[in-house]
């Protein structure tokens, strides 16, 4: 009842050569790098976009943490600063679920059914909530 498979995918014996011709070749092959501009293509500007993202959503966190209390002639947050911040947070949170279409992301499955019309919307409720609705100024945040 044991069966001998040679060249299976299996642990048997015999796989030990097969599979570094078969990279090989796959490597070498006029597909690969055909797949590999694809991906460049794709993801080059997708890193981008996200590096982006982040560097306005730091300068908007900054500006509300740091630049806001300056203005308004404060030497830092006081204590009290979340407060006003999270009420603004959440009454555009609160806007933004109900009043765009799609809910501000919520429902996966109508961002995945209707593509990039959905992503202003979820792009807008991403800023309000990793920016506004911090409780804790930059630099003192509790890693999760």
């Amino acid at each position: 009842m044991t069966e001998s498979h040679v060249g299976g995918t299996g642990s048997g014996t015999g796989t030990g050569q097969e599979e570094p011709e078969l990279l090989r070749h796959i490597l070498r092959g006029p597909g690969y790098p055909k797949v590999l501009v694809f991906c460049a293509l794709i993801g080059i500007p997708v890193s981008l976009a996200a590096f982006w993202f982040l560097v306005g959503l730091h300068e908007l966190e900054h500006a509300l943490w740091a630049g806001l209390p300056q203005a308004m002639g404060l030497d830092g947050p006081p204590w009290w600063w979340p407060l006003p911040l999270l009420l603004v947070a959440g009454t555009a949170i609160g806007l933004i679920v109900t009043h765009l279409s799609g809910g501000g992301g919520a429902d996966h499955r109508a961002v995945v059914r209707r593509g990039t019309a959905m992503m202003p919307v979820v792009i807008l409720a991403a800023v309000v909530a990793f920016v506004v609705s911090e409780l804790l100024p930059p630099g003192r945040r509790v890693p999760l």
